[in-house]
């Protein structure tokens, strides 16, 4: 279930609705038919691959190297190396590859995802395992930042479950989800031991109450003009940081919002000729034009492309 709401930092082509409907097909569900699987991305291999989207499963992101800025429940993070993000299921998230100033080091991540039922398991068998997701919501944050001495051996963890699946030696299965359990028994014993920090989002905030105004009126006709006022900024100044913070203007922000939510109704079974409705857009038409403009494939074909590979869930 990939419910994107993704910055697309240009509408797609052609061959770029092919790509969004192969991967859309790849990112429905674990494909190792283990119950974790373990990847890893490099920001010369991802950069604006992926928009902003959610998964049907548990994600760990270990940050390994590089900085960038990270959405994640429409919150925006500063992520370093050693930096782990837990994202639950359904929660809108992803890397803002572009135009965030972050630096010249290449970002580099692995992201490992873990079955719900496998998690519900394992937490039923051994609870202090999850010590560390409760802690994240005790603390409202689920960004861990993690000294050197910490995060260094994590990366090892990370490196050698990654090993493990690509060799697929026998028993790699057990193996893999064996490494998973010992990981997250690791940061939950390091939250215990207090030497991870909960760092707060964006200190301006600024970007995140403006993505929240955004989505609470979806159904106004919303004007630059009118979201500056209400947060006492000139237009030039929120103008000019949408596209130096997030990559597109504050229109295509608009837009791609809207489209998110209508997305998010097909997502659920809803047909496309209803779903765009209380999304923000004034009729069939252009909710239509403007989603093949941004996804190179028409809403119907997003929509059978979500029911054929999201089989039973």
């Amino acid at each position: 279930m990939n419910a994107n709401d993704g910055f697309n930092r240009e509408p797609a082509g052609p061959r770029a609705g092919h790509d969004a409907l192969r991967r859309l097909l790849e990112d429905m569900a674990i494909s190792t038919g283990c119950a974790v699987q373990i990847n890893v991305d490099s920001t010369g291999h991802c950069e604006g691959r992926y928009p902003i989207h959610a998964h049907p499963f548990h994600e760990l992101i270990f940050c390994e190297s590089g900085r960038t800025d990270y959405l994640l429940g429409g919150r925006l993070h500063h992520v370093e190396p050693g930096d782990i993000l837990f994202i639950p299921p359904g929660v809108n998230h992803g890397p803002l590859l572009s135009g965030t100033g972050a630096g010249t080091e290449p970002f580099a991540r692995y992201a490992l995802w873990i079955d719900p039922g496998f998690l519900e398991s394992l937490l039923k068998s051994h609870p202090d395992v999850g010590y560390a997701f409760d802690r994240c919501d005790r603390l409202g944050s689920r960004l861990l930042r993690t000294p050197e001495v910490t995060w260094r051996p994590l990366g090892g963890i990370f490196a050698s479950m990654r090993r493990e699946q690509e060799q697929r030696l026998f028993g790699w299965q057990a193996c893999l989800e064996s490494s998973a359990v010992m990981l997250l028994a690791h940061l939950s014993r390091t939250y215990r031991n207090r030497d991870v920090q909960a760092p707060s989002p964006d200190a301006a905030g600024l970007m995140d109450a403006v993505h929240a105004y955004i989505d609470r009126n979806l159904t106004r006709s919303l004007t630059l003009r009118e979201v500056a006022g209400a947060f006492s900024v000139s237009e030039s100044t929120l103008s000019h940081m949408f596209q130096r913070r997030v990559g597109v203007s504050f229109h295509q922000c608009v837009v791609q919002r809207r489209l998110l939510a209508a997305k998010t109704n097909m997502l659920a079974g809803e047909p496309p000729t209803s779903a765009w409705r209380g999304s923000g857009f004034g009729d069939y038409t252009t909710f239509y034009r403007q989603f093949r403009k941004w996804y190179g494939m028409t809403p119907s074909q997003f929509a059978k492309a979500a029911r054929d590979g999201g089989g039973e869930r």
